[in-house]
């Protein structure tokens, strides 16, 4: 099957998910936000720019919501208008534990792109 996704327009968010979560990077396994169930424990839209194939995350300052939780993946998820079920996920990450601790952090991403798309 071959299908096609415009990626250079829409709303994204990076979902900061639980220690406790196991991610199924399977062909059939997850693949929207619905998904994901209880593990999100913080979500903030962010700007990304798609450029020569390659999403690019700009930095950001990570508005953290307190309380203590632990977040040990990241995933980021193209908003689909229509909620949960309609939102994509288009990249997952590992993240070295992060503690929402209530103090605000700035992100910067150091990669040259954030997800690569297609043959280098």
């Amino acid at each position: 099957m071959k299908g096609q996704a415009d990626l250079s327009t829409g709303v994204y968010e990076m979902l900061f998910l639980s220690n406790d979560y196991t991610p199924d990077l399977s062909d059939t396994g997850h693949g929207t936000e619905t998904d994901l169930g209880a593990n999100i424990l913080h979500r903030q839209v962010v700007t990304i720019n798609l450029v020569n194939r390659t999403l690019d995350l700009e930095p950001f300052q990570l508005e953290d919501p307190g309380g203590g939780g632990v977040a040990g993946h990241v995933v980021l998820i193209r908003q689909g208008g229509s909620g949960a079920s309609s939102n994509l996920l288009i990249g997952h990450e590992d993240i070295q534990d992060l503690t929402f601790d209530g103090a605000a952090d700035q992100i910067n991403d150091q990669a040259a792109g954030l997800l690569r798309i297609g043959d280098a």
